[in-house]
Order: C-alpha cells, then structure tokens, then sequence
C-alpha cells in the first residue's frame, strides 16, 4: 500500500506539473498575440500623429509668419531667453511678446491649423491632442492653441525639454543648447510633467525649416 501510494502521489505531481507547463505555455501565447496586436495599433496611432505634425510643419503660412517673426523680433526673443530674470521683468516681457502684432501673425496660423489637424486625428473627449504650438530656434514658446485657452506659457523657454533638443531626457529647466542642438526629426518625446495643468504627456515634434533655407 506504501508503495502504491508513493507512486500514485508521483504520477499526481508529474500531471500536475505537466498541466501547469501546458496552461502558461497557452498564456504565454495568448499575451504574445495580445501584445502584437496592441503593439500594431499603437504604431498606426503614432504615424497618424507624425504625419499630421509632418504635414503643419511645412505649411506655407505657418513657415512665413514664423520666419517673420524670428527675423523682425530678434531683440525681444533674446531677451525671453535669457535666463535669471526677475518675476516682474520677465512678466513685463511676456506680455510685451503676447500681444506684438506680428506674434499674433504667427498665432493665427497655430490656430488655424490646430483646428484643421485636431479633428481629424481623433474626436474623443476629452481629446488626446491637447495642444500645438511653436517654439523658437532658442526653444522659447512663440505661439500655441489650448483647449483652455491658456497663454500662461507663450515667452517661456522650453529649450530644455526633449521635444526642443531632441535628447532622450529633459535637462536642466535653466539650459540653453546652442540652435544647432535641435530636434532634426520627427520623434516622441520623453514623459513630461506639463507646466501648464500638471498632467503627464508626451509630445510628438518636428523641425520646422525656412522656405528660404532648407537647412535653417
């Protein structure tokens, strides 16, 4: 009877263990499906997001109102981009810059293509795309179009950000690359704490070049 026992209790165990092999080979498979096929939507969803981005940076508009606007203000963004302003300097400044005639050029172009983009990409709400806006060679926020309508961050350098530098992280909030040191293709950038509601994003950016200089 000891014997019997012994042996029944190996055979138990041996099936046991044989089925459980079996069921995580079968989960194993399951999610292997599973993460192809999320992995596969996700890329389609990111390539609508580049080739929407791609298609605003080489708008005819939104290039000229930009290239006028870096050409004509380059006192006052020089200014934006210093680092180490007082509150009330940098304020003054901001303001000053939010309601140049010729920043608002370029403003109504952000908004006009945020409005001929966004719905197309999604129509969820809230929406996914929560924004699109400019920045300058040095990285300081031109324009942009909210859903909120905030222009809290127009002035501000975002120099330091991946999406401006085109790293693998964001830097120091007071860094200043050199121009050259810029986002030269499309790309994602890394997870970013937004300044303006505090919510985890990341962005999707492209450089953006003059019509009168293709390597500016």
């Amino acid at each position: 009877l000891a014997v019997i026992c012994a042996y029944g209790g190996k055979s138990y165990k041996d099936t046991l263990d044989k089925t459980e092999d079996a069921v995580i080979d079968e989960v194993r498979q399951s999610n292997g499906f599973a993460a192809k096929f999320v992995a596969s939507s996700v890329a389609a969803e990111i390539d609508r997001y580049y080739r929407a981005i791609e298609q605003t940076a080489v708008d005819p508009g939104l290039r000229a109102a930009l290239t006028t606007l870096v050409d004509e203000r380059q006192t006052e963004l020089a200014a934006l981009d210093t680092p180490g302003q007082s509150a009330d300097e940098k304020r003054r400044r901001k303001q000053d810059f939010l309601v140049n005639p010729v920043r608002s050029e370029l403003q109504a172009e952000v908004d006009r293509l945020y409005h001929d983009v966004v719905p197309d990409l999604e129509d969820r709400s809230p929406p996914e795309v929560v924004s699109l806006y400019v920045c300058g060679p040095r990285g300081t926020h031109l324009a942009g179009t909210f859903p909120s309508g905030s222009t809290t961050t127009i002035g501000d350098n975002f120099a330091y950000r991946s999406y401006c530098h085109g790293g693998l992280r964001d830097r120091e909030e007071d860094a200043r690359p050199l121009p050259e040191q810029h986002v030269s293709t499309t790309s994602l950038s890394c997870p970013l704490d937004s300044k303006l509601n505090r919510r985890w994003k990341i962005a999707v950016s492209t450089p953006i070049y003059r019509s009168d200089d293709p390597d500016t």
